[in-house]
């Protein structure tokens, strides 16, 4: 009875372990797309960086920046990489807030009906592709030298 109960369980985890995806077959080449981002030329730590195509052509990816401002974009996940293209760019980094309410009761309700408005880290205009001015061109073979660089 054990061994069948263990074969079943190895076939599980075999018939789960990858194979041909019709998805992945069908999803546009991806490249290697690493970089670096810059806010008023320090590395900007725990940024979520998304890019948006340019044209109807391209596919959206994102990345969150590490301690020293470095980030690799993901298409999708959990594969590292973008497709080439042109991208708009938008950033989002809100400041660790030290004045969020809590409570250890577990009857947060009445805290949370005004919660407190964070401020920003960076200009509010980087929230938005469109607005940031940030523009990022993967080329068709890929980088690991990309860099967004923020200004005021």
């Amino acid at each position: 009875m054990r061994f069948i109960a263990l074969s079943l369980c190895c076939l599980a985890l075999w018939s789960c372990a990858g194979g041909d995806d019709a998805h992945k077959a069908a999803r546009p080449k991806t490249v290697i797309a690493k970089g670096g981002i810059r806010f008023q030329g320090k590395p900007l730590d725990n940024a979520i960086i998304v890019i948006a195509p340019t044209t109807e052509k391209g596919t959206a990816a994102s990345a969150v920046s590490d301690g020293t401002g470095r980030f690799e974009l993901i298409a999708f996940p959990p594969e590292s990489g973008a497709v080439p293209g042109t991208y708009g760019v938008a950033v989002l980094k809100t400041p660790p807030s030290a004045d969020v309410p809590y409570s250890e009761t577990g009857h947060d309700a009445p805290m949370l009906k005004k919660p407190a408005k964070q401020a920003m880290s960076i200009p509010e205009k980087y929230m938005n592709a469109e607005t940031s001015g940030l523009v990022l061109i993967i080329p068709q073979e890929g980088s690991e030298t990309l860099l967004l660089d923020l200004k005021e």
